[in-house]
């Protein structure tokens, strides 16, 4: 059958000159060569080339190559190149039949400035889908001029089958390269009944994408934050043991280079309850090193600190020291801390939002001069903080400190006290939050993680540069009760919400 197509193209011709694709039209068919050598003892070898240049459609080239019986060959080569439009196909045939020593057979085939060939052989597979423009496949204004049209490609596979006595090694090498999704490649070798396989290697290369986070925070030092979730107490989910050798995931992930007998353990900084405290040997006053374990791979972004209930002086030197070296031979951040006077707690505010993150954190302290002549600290939390951006409290804050004391009434209408110790009682409202924005939803969850049971480290004032303001209002408290919300509903984006939260240090 023959195949009428256009020698020249839609624009080359004079236009409007000649009937519509009437004119310029070449019948060609399909092109075959058979070579046989049959009987004949020394065949020097047979080689065709078969060309078809500038057509638009060629049916296919096909050669076939058969010897038999002969005694030695030394060599076949065929060459197919296909210079035009849209090749349909090509194959060749290589037979070799009772051969003692076959040299060699060569199959080449070159299809140039081709934009598609459809001859050729897929397996089923998801496929990856890109695009191609092709101006006269498509029907005659049925579609946009010049949309894109699609082209399926599917996986890679080789098979490799070895049936001869000696292999002496098989090689694949398969490769995607820049394209979106990789959908698969398959190499299968296969050795059978072999007594002395050389080798056989293969190499895959794949491209896919890695997970990454990121963290994207609008980053301030003075509204309100406050710290619920503490990683310095190690990670909860965690299994096996800590650097430290203590099982993870329980709150055994601090060490002390120097503790007092008693219940004075570094995994006291880690509790709640301020008054029970890490305590040093009497007379250990310096090179006093304490050693977290976050035990987070990733570390630990420290923007808040707080060291709560301590004796530590004004004169003494207190570095917070972030490392991912479990000794500390290499470390990445210094932190000077500075206690103050009369005030038992000292807290940090980073100044800028943290890029990097420490699995392992150290206080080094050094206070010679303490009149107490031993070191304590209560409890120790650090962490990133959930912030407040630019809604916030009103500025009417009450503040009370409430004292507790042990009092034995007498007979002279009067009582005898020993005060025992005082906690801070504070207030906070907030007027018209956004229901829908950042501010309020932070609010809404952390009532429903802390509730009334989980202490958090409340700094409604912070400041990177002043500790005294920082620690002004500050304090480590369970809420009194979840607060009451008030709204101002004026529709579904229009919600307005007011309430007061109620802090306690001693609840």
């Amino acid at each position: 059958m023959t195949v009428i197509n256009t020698q020249l193209g839609y624009l080359e011709r004079d236009y409007l000159e000649d009937a519509y694709l009437s004119q310029g039209v070449l019948g060609n068919m399909g092109q075959q060569a058979l070579f046989s050598i049959v009987d004949f003892p020394s065949p020097l070898g047979m080689q065709v080339e078969i060309q078809i240049v500038d057509y638009l459609v060629p049916l296919g080239q096909q050669a076939q190559f058969t010897i038999e019986s002969g005694s030695k060959t030394l060599g076949m080569q065929v060459d197919f190149q296909i210079t035009g439009g849209e090749p349909v196909g090509m194959q060749a045939n290589f037979t070799l039949s009772d051969y003692p020593t076959a040299y060699g057979m060569q199959a080449d085939f070159t299809i140039v400035d081709a934009p598609e060939a459809y001859g050729m052989e897929y397996t089923d597979h998801n496929f990856a889908h890109l695009t191609l423009n092709k101006y006269l496949t498509q029907n005659y204004l049925e579609d946009p001029y010049l949309t894109s049209d699609i082209n399926a490609h599917g996986g890679f596979q080789a098979e490799f089958n070895i049936t001869y006595p000696q292999a002496y090694g098989m090689q694949a090498e398969i490769n995607i390269v820049d394209f979106l999704k990789a959908y698969g490649q398959q190499s299968e070798f296969n050795i059978v009944d072999f007594p002395h396989p050389i080798g056989m290697q293969t190499e895959f290369i794949r491209l896919f994408t890695l997970g990454m986070q990121a963290t994207i925070s609008l980053y301030n030092t003075t509204n309100l934050r406050f710290l619920c979730d503490f990683p310095s107490r190690g990670l909860s989910t965690a299994v096996g043991t800590n650097q430290w050798g203590n099982p993870a995931g329980q709150g055994e992930n601090w060490k002390a280079n120097f503790t007092e007998a008693g219940d004075f353990s570094p995994f006291n900084l880690n509790t709640d309850i301020v008054e029970q405290v890490w305590r040093s040997p009497d007379g250990y006053t310096t090179g006093i090193n304490l050693d977290c374990d976050t035990e987070r791979p990733q570390g630990v972004f420290l923007d808040t600190f707080a060291m709560l209930n301590h004796n530590l002086t004004t004169s003494a030197s207190v570095n917070l020291i972030g490392s991912n070296d479990p000794t500390f031979g290499v470390t990445g951040v210094v932190i000077p801390l500075l206690p103050r006077l009369n005030d038992p707690n000292t807290y940090y505010i980073a100044p800028t939002l943290p890029n990097v993150g420490y699995r392992y954190w150290r206080i080094a302290i050094d206070d010679a001069s303490n009149p107490d002549n031993y070191l304590q600290i209560g409890t120790v939390v650090f962490g990133a903080s959930q912030i407040f951006v630019g809604e916030c409290f009103v500025d009417e804050v009450e503040f009370q400190l409430q004292d507790f004391a042990d009092t034995v009434e007498t007979e002279g209408f009067t009582n005898v006290s020993n005060s025992r110790t005082q906690k801070k009682v504070l207030r906070l409202d907030f007027r018209s939050l956004n229901f829908t924005k950042g501010n309020f939803k932070t609010m809404r969850s952390m009532f429903a993680y802390a509730r009334t049971v989980l202490k958090c480290l409340w700094i409604p004032t912070p400041d990177a540069v002043n500790e005294d303001y920082t620690a002004r209002f500050a304090l480590f408290s369970k809420m009194v009760q979840i607060p009451v919300e008030r709204h101002n509903n004026k529709g579904a984006t229009a919600d307005y919400v007011s309430f007061t939260v109620e802090l306690d240090e001693s609840k």
